[in-house]
């Protein structure tokens, strides 16, 4: 008897176990193709928002650092602050004026603040989003095109790792940009702190 229930309770673990696997399976698979989706998204709206923004800039030069250097431009129905690059990570990205979980699946968002002024930008830890954030190293330059085509230029200052509640010190840390992702378990936070740099 007791030999049968040692069977029957092995068995019932071997299934658990592979549900578990297949459960895991599933959710790489699913992510993956998130993560395709976001780059495909990200991939359609770079060139028609570089065309916009340069299309902006022949119409007028704005002060830099002005309102009108930051209204955002419409496209397919969304609102872009503009493109995000990191040369380090080989990385051009549009950046949508606001967020939500949705928008997230599009691209980098606002998450708080404007240009040169506290701006907070988070994006998904997607390879070809800000998966790579922890990868970049203090003095590595980092632009944001604003839709009136000024290039604001930063350089990395530090790399931290703020936990999931840490609001504050993401929000009121000093620095001109913050960009971060989430860490792959989401318990922490990625954060990269970026300056002011020359041209």
């Amino acid at each position: 008897k007791r030999r049968r229930m040692r069977k029957v309770t092995g068995m019932i673990c071997m299934a658990l176990g592979a549900i578990f696997l297949l459960a895991a399976l599933g959710l790489v698979i699913f992510n993956h193709e998130q993560a395709e989706q976001a780059a495909d998204a990200s991939d359609r709206t770079l060139p028609v928002l570089q065309t916009a923004i340069a299309e902006r800039a022949q119409e007028s030069r704005p002060v830099p650092g002005s309102m009108e250097a930051t209204e955002p431009l419409e496209i397919d129905g969304e609102q872009y602050l503009g493109i995000l690059t990191i040369p380090a990570l080989e990385l051009e990205l549009p950046v949508l004026s606001d967020l939500s979980s949705v928008k997230l699946q599009l691209g980098p968002c606002r998450y708080y603040g404007a240009i040169d002024r506290d701006l907070v930008i988070a994006a998904h830890n997607y390879a070809r989003h800000f998966g790579r954030l922890s990868e970049l190293h203090t003095g590595d330059v980092v632009y944001l095109t604003d839709v009136s085509g000024h290039r604001h230029s930063y350089r990395v200052s530090g790399v931290e790792i703020l936990g999931a509640t840490a609001i504050e010190e993401m929000l009121q840390s000093g620095y001109e940009l913050t960009l971060f992702t989430c860490t792959y378990g989401g318990a922490e936070r990625v954060t990269v702190r970026c300056e002011i740099a020359g041209d």
